[in-house]
């Protein structure tokens, strides 16, 4: 069972560049993510991969950097590896992504130009879930969620969010369609 409304969301500060994925892939992931925020009284969010979070910069320092990222990067279609769990807030539950020289490269080009090299290893997912939740109550979804699990997901933009607070919050700054 969720913690529910008494849930301790953890707030993230700042600005995180996100790759999206393109529609039909982002429509049926944001129907799992919305099925499971219902079930377990979680937030809604964006189905989206991290590329880099936690940017504390100005936004005029921001951009630059983002639109040159942008510029360097093309459609990227990734491998899904399994479904996993972490205690992590926004690791409730996952797609776990195969690393790819395209994907670690964006990442480290990112980790670079925003002086984040001592961030953690990156670890490249699609959050499915987001919440305090105990891993009996995660694990019961598995069953029904490896046989819906996509074999690939194609990311077709990378946008720019304003991270700040709690995920209700959150807003789009910046969104730009990879060619």
């Amino acid at each position: 069972m969720t913690v529910g409304k008494n849930q301790k969301m953890e707030m993230v500060h700042g600005y995180s560049i996100w790759l999206m994925p393109e529609p039909n892939d982002g429509a049926e992931l944001g129907k799992t993510i919305a099925a499971l925020s219902k079930k377990l009284e979680g937030p809604v969010f964006p189905a989206h991969l991290t590329i880099q979070g936690q940017i504390s910069e100005g936004l005029s320092s921001i951009l630059p950097k983002f639109r040159s990222l942008s510029e360097e990067i093309s459609p990227l279609e990734l491998t899904t590896e399994m479904i996993g769990t972490q205690e992590a807030y926004y690791r409730a539950l996952f797609y776990k992504i195969e690393k790819s020289a395209e994907l670690e490269d964006l990442n480290k080009r990112a980790r670079t130009s925003f002086r984040r090299a001592s961030d953690p290893e990156f670890f490249p997912h699609v959050s499915l879930l987001y919440g305090s939740i105990l891993e009996s109550e995660k694990q019961k979804l598995l069953p029904q969620l490896e046989t819906t699990l996509p074999q690939t997901i194609c990311f077709t933009h990378l946008v720019l969010m304003k991270t700040q607070g709690p995920v209700d919050k959150w807003e789009l700054v910046e969104d730009v369609e990879l060619k």
